[in-house]
């Protein structure tokens, strides 16, 4: 069919390479996936990932979008009218530009998705570090609150006698192992 013929095979050949690079960003996009709950692999490799792969996902889109709307433009207003044994041709090139786009959207989406639990993991952890540190500051306050009431320089009961220092001792160890054992039950130590 002449140049129609050369012209499909051009677009044919691009239609097909951005779908072999549709299908390693998918690829891709897998094994990110998998390190993403892989304790091996750090916070910021996995975020520079993510981001690097969003953006060649929105470089392929970028790319697939126009070819689409160039075949759409040749099969329907092409003057002359397409040969009609080519006509075939170009829809198969049009259905695979319109699944190109529609997976690098899915694919965009998956990797948003990525992004957001990647910091979602990131902001569990930091909780669970900041629960892990409220437990301890107040296993340490409470022996200090007790030490400095009983450090002051005012008369009370027991005040210079051993008897203070043991009671001291003694209430600064029943409170710091109960504390201990009720923050290590609800999962705070």
């Amino acid at each position: 069919e002449g140049v129609v013929s050369i012209l499909w095979a051009i677009i044919d050949l691009t239609v097909d390479s951005h779908f072999d690079a549709i299908q390693t960003l998918d690829e891709r996009l897998s094994e990110l996936e998998e390190e993403l709950f892989d304790d091996t692999h750090a916070d910021d490799s996995i975020r520079h990932n993510a981001y690097r792969l969003h953006k060649h996902v929105l470089t392929l889109h970028r790319l697939a979008l126009p070819t689409r709307e160039i075949v759409t433009a040749i099969l329907n207003r092409s003057q002359p009218p397409l040969p009609a044994v080519i006509i075939p041709y170009f829809q198969d090139v049009y259905d695979h530009t319109l699944r190109v786009t529609d997976w690098s959207d899915t694919l965009r989406d998956l990797v948003s998705t990525v992004i957001d639990t990647n910091l979602s993991i990131q902001s569990n952890n930091m909780n669970l570090v900041m629960k892990k540190l409220s437990g301890w500051a107040a296993i340490i306050a409470v022996p200090t609150l007790i030490t400095g009431y009983f450090g002051m320089n005012v008369p009370f009961p027991t005040a210079g006698e051993p008897i203070g220092a043991l009671i001291s001792a003694a209430l600064v160890s029943v409170t710091s192992v109960f504390l201990y054992i009720m923050f290590k039950r609800n999962n705070w130590l």
